[in-house]
């Protein structure tokens, strides 16, 4: 039994939809993974629908079909350099004869025997497609979360007109780099043996091990929150977020090690640790802890190359 439950997120005027989807199978296994729709025109109209075309849409006399697509990978959506991808862009080219409105619902087979699935959650907002154009089309990415263990998916979407009439069907059969597509998830696209079973340590740490940063992928660092004022005696807990752009947006990096440097903190704080690594949210978390000084001290965290500075105050 497959089971896909599904999140929306507005991520911005760019990403127009997002859905969340969690599949599980037989052997109990989750899997997490999101897809992205974005409209694209010759004028960059990005608009869900134009309504004030609604009078001259009957689909009686529109033709509206997906031309073509591809399929296409960026350079740090494979981190191990194993073939794999964490996340998968494809273009479906639209053409139509008149000025229609549309939609698109997307489909997955995981070949596991449960052929292809979908939800409500994989169906894209209504669009206007403004007639024949090479640019005119539809963006679509997949980001591969979690469940994925270097396994081969194949993709297709269903065209709707407005009114719920299928337009066309373009899949596998009509593109061969629709099917079999390497996929792994963030927690797999790791450097090292992703399968291994970890040897337990008598003495955890409680805070990770910096082994195998992925530094050079981070663009910037996010400090969340932007502002520190902490009463003597208190603390309070920091997240560091290291990403890197992407198309669509910011992608969170895992494995990355972050460093902390002080300046100017002696006798107002404390701060630990000194140095930690993203999880798979790409997110590393310190404990800044005020002492008896009050005042302002600066603290800048390091990934590699890229700093991110914040000022914490010290009241009584």
């Amino acid at each position: 039994m497959v089971k896909i439950a599904r999140n929306l997120t507005l991520l911005s005027l760019l990403f127009v939809f997002v859905s969340i989807a969690q599949v599980s199978q037989a052997k109990n296994q989750s899997r997490e993974f999101s897809v992205l729709f974005r409209p694209s025109s010759p004028q960059n109209d990005i608009a869900s629908k134009d309504f004030s075309e609604q009078a001259d849409n009957g689909t009686s006399t529109a033709s509206l079909i997906v031309s073509h697509g591809s399929v296409s990978y960026s350079t740090f959506s494979d981190y191990n350099g194993n073939g794999y991808y964490r996340r998968v862009v494809y273009w479906f080219d639209i053409d139509s004869n008149k000025k229609v409105n549309y939609y698109v619902i997307f489909y997955l087979d995981s070949y596991d025997g449960y052929g292809w699935y979908t939800s409500d959650g994989f169906k894209s907002d209504v669009y206007t497609m403004n007639g024949y154009s090479p640019e005119d089309g539809i963006y679509m990415e997949n980001l591969f979360w979690s469940g994925y263990k270097q396994e081969k998916e194949a993709v297709k979407v269903e065209l709707y007109y407005e009114d719920g009439t299928l337009a066309d069907t373009y899949g596998p059969d009509d593109n061969p780099d629709l099917s079999n597509i390497k996929v792994e998830s963030i927690e797999y696209d790791v450097k090292g043996d992703p399968f291994a079973t970890p040897t337990p340590s008598p003495e955890p740490s409680p805070y990770p091990t910096p082994t195998e940063p992925a530094t050079g992928d981070v663009s910037q660092l996010k400090i969340d929150p932007e502002k520190l004022i902490i009463r003597k005696g208190k603390s309070i807990k920091v997240s560091v977020e290291a990403s890197t752009e992407g198309p669509f947006g910011d992608i969170p990096v895992p494995n990355v090690v972050v460093k902390v440097r002080v300046k100017n903190g002696k006798g107002r704080i404390n701060i630990s640790p000194l140095t930690a690594l993203t999880d798979e949210n790409g997110r590393a978390t310190f404990t800044v802890v005020a002492k008896k000084r009050t005042g302002n001290t600066r603290v800048t965290f390091m990934a590699g190359s890229v700093k991110s500075k914040v000022t914490v105050k010290v009241i009584k």
